[in-house]
């Protein structure tokens, strides 16, 4: 990846950015499960299947079962179930997840069962930890400029209505706890919660969640692929003990809780760039993941944690991971700033990736197109600068597989520039192409001219 990666806080001394520290690693809400499930369903119809013939995948023992199973059924007890039934069916769970994905906890995780409130306030008390004021306006700018923002939209805000709103349950490495929400009905929907979250445990405890997250804010891209690992691999496990553990009356069930028109619409209200980067590790990291299964079973997957991917990029197209392809480094114009004249400095850098840049470039040309031009995508690096007086400008320098590859992306980069609100260029040479956005046209013209 990139050895210019900067510090982790976007401070005049120490910039930094990117979104490594969103979403939550570990959290589950309502809407991301749905996307889950689905994408469970289209590897199916895809052919993927969550079990394959040729590989073994172990079946519940009568006595796993009871264990997991213990609970009477809803129509017997139809009463809320109480905290000591909740921990005992969450211990049954705890024991089958461990059957499933082949790994030990080590020592049991600990349950704590809290409110939906409670829940809320812990997430954004974390991710308010993680993110800093700062950086978070830094963050808004950055995509407001590249039009991946409404005028009127602020990260901390769309992140704070996500988090107070559908969440599910979640496991906290710090505290190796896994926190689940039952001031609400316990049925099949929040078991299946319970079921991807231990297995995040398992993950933990085998092979370190904390290692993997990049130091600082500035390797988003990383970051997304880190979290496509972890997501995807609890996804797949999650969905093998629903085939295995749920009877046809709780998997019913189960679809019809997850046909939320509340979660729906959290999820179709949110801008496409946290749409998409949320959804992306459940629906692609489950592709990655499931490949690896189907090839290799359990320890296929293990073997991607000891080389955990690098890009988006290998997660959308898995053949790269395999060939080990990693991201072209891009240096950040550091000069740029002595360039723009005094008082301006830079407060955040970035890799974008090509999910971004797929996401960026669909504003204009849709989502297959986008797709296409953002697929020859090598590497790239973001930055934003500050000026006196509220002035900015942003430099986003990409690196293509060739010149070809470049210049398609040029003349996607020249649509979807057409459509921002403040002035723009996008200028090519072999095989890179740099974007520049600024709050007047004299700082793009100079920035231009400081460019190699």
């Amino acid at each position: 990846m990139d050895p210019s990666a900067s510090p982790r806080l976007p401070t005049v001394d120490s910039p930094g950015g990117g979104a490594s520290r969103w979403p939550p690693f570990g959290a589950l809400f309502a809407a991301l499960l749905l996307v889950a499930i689905f994408a469970v369903l289209a590897a199916a119809v895809a052919g993927i299947p969550p079990f394959a013939a040729d590989v073994a995948t172990p079946s519940p023992s009568p006595s796993a079962s009871a264990t997991a199973r213990s609970s009477p059924s809803p129509t017997a007890s139809p009463s809320p179930p109480g905290a000591a039934e909740i921990l005992e069916r969450l211990a049954g769970i705890e024991q089958r997840m461990v059957e499933i994905r082949e790994l030990s906890a080590g020592q049991p995780v600990t349950p704590k069962l809290v409110t939906s409130t409670e829940a809320s306030d812990l997430l954004f008390a974390d991710f308010r930890a993680e993110n800093p004021t700062d950086f978070l306006a830094d963050q808004t700018q950055l995509y407001r400029a590249l039009g991946l923002l409404d005028p009127g939209d602020d990260l901390a805000a769309v992140f704070e209505r996500f988090l107070s709103s559908q969440v599910l349950g979640f496991y906290r490495s710090t505290d190796r706890s896994l926190y689940v929400v039952s001031d609400a009905a316990f049925g099949p929907l929040q078991e299946l919660t319970a079921a991807h979250e231990y297995t995040h445990a398992l993950q933990d405890a085998r092979f370190g969640l904390e290692a993997l997250r990049p130091p600082g804010h500035d390797q988003g891209d990383l970051a997304l692929a880190v979290l496509a690992l972890v997501e995807g691999d609890a996804t797949l496990a999650m969905s093998q003990w629903a085939i295995q553990d749920l009877t046809p009356e709780e998997l019913s069930e189960l679809f019809e809780q997850l046909q939320d028109p509340i979660a729906e619409q959290a999820l179709a209200d949110a801008p496409p760039i946290v749409r998409e980067t949320q959804t992306f590790p459940y629906a692609g990291g489950l592709q990655f993941v499931q490949q690896a299964w189907v090839e290799g079973g359990w320890s296929g997957v293990d073997r991607l944690w000891e080389r955990p991917p690098s890009t988006a990029e290998q997660i959308l197209h898995p053949e790269k991971y395999v060939a080990g392809e990693e991201a072209i480094a891009v240096v950040s114009p550091e000069a740029l700033p002595a360039a723009l004249g005094g008082g301006w400095r830079l407060v955040l850098a970035d890799t974008h990736g090509e999910l971004v840049t797929r996401i960026w470039l669909e504003q204009a040309l849709g989502p297959d197109a986008a797709a296409e031009s953002a697929a020859g995508w090598g590497g790239d690096r973001v930055g934003l600068y500050r000026g006196p007086d509220a002035e900015w400008a942003l430099v986003w320098i990409t690196r293509w597989d060739s010149p070809a590859e470049a210049l398609e992306f040029r003349l996607g980069a020249g649509s979807a520039a057409q459509e921002l609100d403040d002035p723009s260029t996008v200028r090519s040479s072999g095989s890179e192409v740099t974007i520049v956005v600024a709050s007047d046209r004299a700082f793009i013209d100079s920035a231009v001219a400081s460019l190699p």
